[in-house]
């Protein structure tokens, strides 16, 4: 539609301004307000709702630019003048940490698979391209000691019940499923820009 919705601001903040970025399908809106401390932080609203995302830790200010549709909100921290790309699941930041030689980096958009995309400062004056990919972590040995022992127990039913029915094997299997929410991001180079300045105005 064409008729604005002002979205406040955090509560208790003095002088406040407040900045919108990035939006997604469910209208989940993601950007930055000044909060309680008098301080940039980057905010997720619900409706008119504003929602803190806090800083990494050390951080001074942070900045939201992006959001997905499961709620994945990527931006960065300043921290000692320098901007660390980041994640929040939830309120819970994520360093994103930058390409090797890196002294500073931003995150400026995600998509519903968790892909990240911004760039990199690297020492030396050029600005890369990045893509932060996720990686699922390798399963500790005590998660396959479980994998093993699901599917020795998923013969063993075989043997006792030759003709068991399919959907009673689903539910055997999912003893053995691996679950990890622990999840890393690798950056990957892409292109290097000639400049790239600050997405968003502090």
């Amino acid at each position: 539609g064409t008729t604005p919705t002002a979205l406040g601001f955090l509560p208790s903040a003095v002088n406040a301004v407040s900045y919108g970025y990035g939006i997604n399908d469910r209208g989940q809106v993601a950007g930055y307000s000044t909060a309680a401390d008098g301080l940039l932080h980057a905010t997720v609203w619900n409706g008119t709702t504003p929602t803190e995302l806090g800083t990494l830790p050390g951080g001074f200010q942070s900045f939201a630019v992006g959001i997905n549709d499961r709620g994945q909100v990527v931006g960065y921290t300043d921290i000692n003048g320098s901007n660390i790309a980041t994640i929040w699941n939830g309120s819970d930041p994520t360093n994103l940490g930058t390409l090797p030689g890196g002294i500073s980096s931003e995150a400026l958009g995600i998509n519903d698979l968790g892909d990240i995309v911004g760039y990199s400062f690297i020492n030396g004056g050029t600005f890369d391209a990045v893509v932060w990919t996720p990686v699922t972590a390798v399963p500790e040995p005590s998660t396959w000691a479980m994998l093993l022992l699901g599917f020795a127990g998923i013969g063993f039913m075989a043997y006792r019940r030759k003709a068991k029915p399919l959907d009673q094997w689903w539910s055997a299997l999912n003893f053995a499923t691996i679950r990890s929410s622990n999840v890393k991001f690798s950056p990957h180079a892409s292109v290097a820009l000639r400049s790239a300045p600050s997405m968003v105005k502090k």
